[in-house]
């Protein structure tokens, strides 16, 4: 996206302003129904759950894979095919379940939550085709190229292991009818290896729920994880090694039953991740003490996560720590503000916002080149996590307006 493009964006639409590439989010959904084929490509909308981008996504076909009762209602507003919603989050209400019941295939993350589908079914004399959240016993270690660990206890799903002390509550159920599976395991990982390893993982549990459980397996959601390059160090995600590994795990799911067993992968931050920008505009420069402080509209409260950068940064972490800490943060160095404009020589400089708080500082002690009042200062890779996951309303300052970009 070019310098005089933005400009006429901002000019038009005031800022701090988000611009999403549309092109560049078509190119990202081709590439990964290459990767992925044969599967239902589900778009995570709480990574940006901006309209026009989730129509933008819809109309390729995508489905949605929601986090709430409102997502859940927003794709059905959308058109999209109960069958292509996947409503997974922990701690649904019975206001949740009974709201989205009828227009979403639901994921139960507990017993404790299929025993309540299952009472609201029955009282409304119908059945319905629910999936379980399994916790596998595996797990990421840090980073993200990260070794494959053992399991650790977690807030999402039931415990593989446990699974067989309950196959006969799940095979009692009468009116929810457990037929397949979720398994998520982390997100921002680079590693085609780290991810293929989890996803044969997945392809074994689904195996076991069908030979070992007796239970009909209609489809598996292998969940997913695919990052982004945050950092210049981070390599991309190996999408050939990853297609490799999603063509062999194919062939070992059970297709015994009247219908192909469907499966599913969620997409993450990797279709819209790196489509969107975050400008805004340096409104004042100033010195104090020795140091320079860049003054920009708009960060901590419209794009939380270099705020959250820059609080990482001034902790007192080990060398070592390589988080992640997700969706906060992502690592060091993953927050690189550009300054576009007149020109100027690099200087350290602090980059702060412009709310009355100490804690609305993106970046300390970073060189920076044209830091001049009234230039551009351009956050990359601010698709996804960035406008959704932010406080828009603290210190009622403006909104920040939200484009998508053709």
């Amino acid at each position: 996206m070019r310098m005089t493009d933005v400009e006429t964006l901002l000019n038009r639409h005031g800022f701090p302003l988000y611009i999403y590439d549309s092109e560049a989010i078509s190119g990202r959904i081709s590439r990964l129904k290459e990767v992925f084929n044969g599967f239902d490509i589900l778009y995570s909308m709480k990574c940006n759950s901006n309209d026009a981008v989730c129509r933008h996504i819809t109309a390729h076909g995508l489905g949605i894979d929601a986090a709430s009762k409102n997502e859940v209602l927003a794709a059905h507003f959308l058109g999209v095919p109960s069958d292509k919603i996947l409503f997974s989050a922990p701690g649904k209400s019975d206001d949740d379940l009974r709201e989205t019941l009828d227009n979403c295939l639901i994921i139960a993350d507990s017993y404790n939550e299929l025993q309540r589908i299952d009472a609201l079914c029955a009282g409304r004399g119908m059945t319905r085709p629910v999936g379980l959240r399994v916790s596998p016993d595996i797990s990421y270690g840090p980073g993200s190229c990260p070794a494959v660990c053992p399991g650790l206890p977690d807030k999402f799903g039931e415990d593989e292991e446990d699974l067989p002390a309950h196959g006969d509550f799940l095979r009692g159920l009468k009116y929810a009818r457990p037929v397949g599976i979720h398994v998520y395991t982390r997100s921002q990982v680079l590693s085609a290896g780290a991810l293929g390893v989890c996803f044969e993982h997945v392809a074994r549990l689904a195996r076991g729920w069908k030979r070992d459980l007796g239970l009909p397996l209609e489809f598996v959601n292998f969940g997913g994880g695919l990052g982004i390059p945050y950092a210049e160090e981070m390599q991309p995600l190996d999408l050939e090694r990853l297609h490799r590994h999603v063509a062999g795990l194919m062939r070992t799911i059970p297709q015994s039953g009247p219908a192909p067993v469907r499966l599913y992968m969620e997409s993450g931050r990797f279709l819209v991740g790196k489509a969107g920008v975050f400008v805004t505009r340096i409104v004042d420069v100033k010195h104090s003490r020795g140091r320079t402080f860049v003054i920009a509209a708009g960060l901590l409260n419209h794009f939380l996560r270099p705020a959250i950068a820059g609080l990482m940064d001034a902790l007192p972490l080990e060398r070592t720590y390589a988080g992640p800490c997700e969706p906060l943060w992502s690592g060091c160095n993953t927050v690189v503000p550009k300054a576009w404009g007149r020109p100027a020589p690099a200087r350290t400089v602090t980059v702060c916002g412009n709310l009355c708080t100490a804690m609305d500082t993106v970046a300390h002690g970073i060189p920076l080149e044209n830091a001049v009042v009234g230039n551009l200062l351009v956050f990359e890779n601010a698709g996804a996590y960035a406008a959704a996951l932010s406080p828009h309303g603290f210190s009622s300052q403006p909104g920040a307006k939200e484009i998508l970009w053709a």
